[in-house]
């Protein structure tokens, strides 16, 4: 009413303020509620019965750890409160705004045990569950070994913490179809293992990698919301450890050539240069990696070369458009470079093989032809002036093979005719 006490409250009202209806009605909300004085609640109140105009709002209730939508119609007599719990709503989008920059970090992670540690921390920074753990999977063992565990796990399960075989209990069973499991009840399992005071269990698979697994002392702790961003968490992980793979591939095929004489470069889908040995760039005129680096080979090359160049990248890289055709495993291409200085342009045969099944890259190996090149040339050329000078000459002349038995006709010139 007019002097702020309740003339009406509702079930649902009384449950959200976690008060029985009688014991409120004819109270004084300011008495009842006092952390609302000073705070949104009494601003926006008080202004409604003031300017007799309606207001909307969003405010949390701190005590009752309460997030509500308010809209209030105001009369001469009093306040109309109309108020829905927000709570899950404003949940959802704390951790939606904390799922962003614990992506971003997780992707920036250098390697699967550093993907691993932030997911541990994801589990208690984004959805705020202190027990968790992450089970990578190592081929040459074949075991999920724990790489990374939670404070809050602290000397639980010290006496299984040792690596478990795909199939092997629930990390190992998850690890191996595939599939999220949530365990709303270990009790209810009664499968004779010891969870040491845990209730429930929610694990997520991550590929071929491992398991993201997080625990909760309490019995039915996992909503569907939490087993989305876990699986969100988990995809992320994946992505970044296959480029944590890809990266330490790469580095592992740079630390290789940098000690190969041959002429071997590294491109990515689109055909520009991600690596390159040293031959490699100085056959292009270059004087480092940093000179061509980007750079598309096609645009390194003689322009009458460039689209055959182009062609062969892309039939490497992306599938054909016939029907069941698919990406090539290799190709050959003869190309020319033009480099500044040099009277006559460098011949050579580039083979581009896919530096992986999924076409992620392509590498090519470069042979230089120009010597072999110029000395077919020339043997052409002068093949061509000695059947020019057999056929001119005046005296009758023939041509032999010499074989085993007999002694062949070759050829012979007109006079000889």
């Amino acid at each position: 009413d007019d002097e702020w006490r309740f003339t009406y409250v509702n079930e649902k009202a009384a449950a959200l303020l976690d008060r029985d209806p009688d014991e409120l009605l004819g109270a004084d909300v300011w008495a009842e509620f006092p952390a609302a004085v000073g705070d949104e609640y009494e601003e926006h109140y008080r202004r409604a019965m003031e300017t007799q105009e309606s207001v909307s709002f969003e405010s949390r209730y701190e005590p009752l750890d309460l997030w509500t939508e308010v809209t209030a119609y105001p009369s001469p007599d009093g306040l109309s409160v109309f108020f829905a719990d927000a709570t899950e709503r404003k949940r959802r989008e704390r951790i939606l705004e904390r799922l962003l920059g614990t992506v971003e970090s997780v992707q920036r992670a250098e390697s699967r045990e550093a993907v691993a540690d932030r997911l541990i921390e994801a589990a208690d920074e984004v959805l705020g569950y202190e027990i968790s753990g992450v089970r990578l999977y190592d081929p040459e063992t074949d075991r999920l070994r724990l790489v990374a565990t939670s404070d809050g796990l602290g000397d639980r399960f010290a006496d299984s913490r040792g690596p478990r075989r795909p199939g092997d209990g629930i990390t190992g069973g998850v690890y191996e179809r595939g599939e999220s499991r949530v365990y709303d009840d270990l009790a209810a399992l009664e499968d004779e293992r010891s969870y040491h005071g845990m209730r429930s269990v929610a694990a997520v698979p991550m590929g071929d990698h491992g398991v993201f697994i997080v625990g909760a002392v309490e019995p039915n702790a996992f909503g569907g919301d939490d087993i989305s961003v876990l699986e969100l968490l988990a995809t992320n992980a994946v992505a970044a450890m296959d480029a944590a793979d890809r990266r330490r591939r790469l580095r592992t095929y740079e630390d290789a050539l940098k000690n190969v004489d041959d002429m071997v470069c590294v491109l990515d889908g689109d055909g520009a240069v991600t690596y390159a040995t040293a031959p490699f760039v100085a056959w292009f005129g270059a004087d480092d990696l940093d000179d061509v680096a980007g750079e598309r080979l096609d645009a390194l090359v003689d322009a009458a070369d460039a689209p055959r160049v182009s062609d062969a990248v892309g039939a490497l890289t992306y599938p054909s458009s016939e029907a069941g055709g698919g990406p090539e495993p290799t190709r050959t291409v003869e190309l020319t470079a033009r480099r500044e200085g040099d009277r006559r342009p460098r011949h050579g045969q580039l083979r581009l093989s896919r530096l992986s099944d999924h076409g992620a890259g392509v590498v090519g190996s470069l042979s230089d032809t120009t010597d072999l090149r110029r000395t077919r040339t020339e043997l052409s050329t002068e093949r061509d002036r000695f059947r020019r000078l057999f056929d001119r000459i005046p005296d009758p002349v023939m041509e032999v093979v010499l074989e085993a038995d007999e002694t062949v006709i070759d050829g012979v010139n007109p006079a000889f005719e």
